[in-house]
């Protein structure tokens, strides 16, 4: 099919606007709802490419992985709309998602050159570098450069009152490891890995801190993948400079050691301790098991969680008793604290069974790449592996600021693993054959 000219010099203005959009979508998850702007965009933008997929039936190896990974965490919330215990709630969800498939399918198409990762990378790193950068002057100075408060136990920096650095930081720092792979600045890279820490363990969030954990041991798993003693090795001398950052700030910073010695009560064994060390949600996932348990098939209802917690949560629930009622006091939690606990209690066994299919959909898609595609998927395959981690506490994954945060990695996965390695110019063909 030929491209008329106005539609080739269309689509070239996009594949510059695209990027960008992309890139303020991150700059912005600091200010809450503002970044769903940029989203809009990339959506409206979307709807184009929608259709002219459906007209030319040019669904690329990317896209068509993209769309089923999408359906895969779709499908279950439209199947557990019916029966939910909020029907209005898990229809609205079931809408206000697709946008989330049509920014995807934008990207997909507009950012899937090297140019396009290269600016995209260098701006996120920018953009992680200014949270920790802010993150440290809040520590320090009481307030960060916006004027937000430092609150004791747990430093947030740009994102003011929200508790989201921890797990946003760990998530993102995997740009920091990209620069590190690629042997750039090693000493500004190894500098910004222990300032990095130092913020992540000031921030509290101990499920941030698994989350940095998974990124740095897939990281250097990636690196010395063909090298078990370097592996071994390198694992060794993080761990002693773990121990050692996180010691002298034991001993320096009252907020981290409260957060410490309540984190080490999970060694006590007894179910008090555990509860406490986990931030009470014992009752939270008893009460998940038990929707489960009630519900197999298609679950309480996507986002419904809150309102089925009061039918099956345990006599003197806290949740439900200590000022965690809302409105209509039959609220307790919002959700279950824990996504695979989330998937099968809000949308059952067909949710669990579609979650499973997305997650072998990103690993065979990664299995498949070429040497050159999965190094530019590294930064993405990273943070994706930190979010869907399951030993771990996660935020709402139908909530959609972690929505956002998910599907802004999924579809430059697909992306990266799209971009074709440039070709050797004349000269540099010549100098090889010669």
């Amino acid at each position: 099919m030929q491209l008329s000219k106005e539609s080739i010099v269309k689509d070239d203005t996009l594949g510059q606007i695209v990027p960008w959009l992309v890139i303020f979508c991150l700059a912005l998850l600091p200010v809450g709802r503002l970044a769903e702007l940029p989203l809009a965009l990339l959506t409206l933008i979307g709807l184009k490419v929608f259709f002219e997929k459906i007209k030319d039936g040019t669904w690329g190896r990317a896209s068509l992985f993209f769309s089923l990974f999408f359906l895969c965490l779709w499908l279950p919330i439209v199947i557990s709309a019916p029966d939910s215990y909020k029907i209005s709630k898990t229809a609205s969800l079931a809408i206000e998602y697709v946008r989330f498939f049509l920014s995807g399918l934008t990207v997909l198409k507009y950012c899937v050159t090297s140019k396009s990762f290269k600016l995209i990378n260098t701006c996120a790193l920018v953009i992680v570098s200014f949270w920790i950068f802010d993150a440290l002057v809040q520590y320090f100075f009481g307030k960060d450069l916006f004027g937000y408060v430092y609150i004791p136990q747990r430093l947030n920096g740009v994102f003011g009152d929200k508790i989201k650095l921890g797990l946003f930081l760990s998530v993102y720092s995997s740009f920091i490891f990209l620069v590190l792979y690629e042997k750039r600045h090693l000493l500004l890279s190894a500098l910004l890995h222990v300032l990095c820490v130092i913020v992540l363990l000031l921030a509290g969030s101990r499920g941030g801190w698994i989350m940095y954990g998974v990124v740095l041991l897939g990281f250097f798993a990636y690196k010395w993948r063909n090298d078990l003693r370097m592996l071994a090795v390198s694992i060794g001398v993080l761990i002693v400079c773990l121990m050692s950052i996180g010691t002298a700030l034991y001993y320096s910073s009252d907020g981290f050691a409260a957060r410490m010695d309540k984190t080490l009560e999970i060694f006590k064994g007894d179910e008090q301790s555990i509860d406490r060390a986990i931030s009470m949600r014992l009752p939270i996932w008893k009460t998940a098991v038990a929707m489960i348990d009630a519900h197999p098939v298609n679950g309480v209802g996507a986002r419904a969680f809150r309102y089925a917690y009061s039918e099956y949560a345990e006599e003197g629930d806290m949740w439900l008793t200590q000022g965690f009622v809302k409105e209509d006091k039959t609220q307790g939690a919002y959700h279950s604290h824990q996504m695979q606990l989330e998937v099968l209690s809000e949308t059952g066994a067909v949710g669990g069974f579609f979650f499973l299919a997305a997650m072998a959909g990103l690993i065979w898609y990664w299995r498949s790449r070429s040497e050159y595609q999965k190094l530019q998927m590294l930064p993405y395959a990273l943070g994706l592996a930190a979010l869907f981690f399951p030993l771990n506490t996660h935020y709402a994954l139908y909530s959609s600021a972690w929505a956002q945060v998910i599907y802004w990695f999924v579809p430059l996965y697909f992306a990266a693993g799209a971009v074709q390695e440039p070709l050797p110019d004349a000269a540099t063909a010549t100098t090889r054959a010669t």
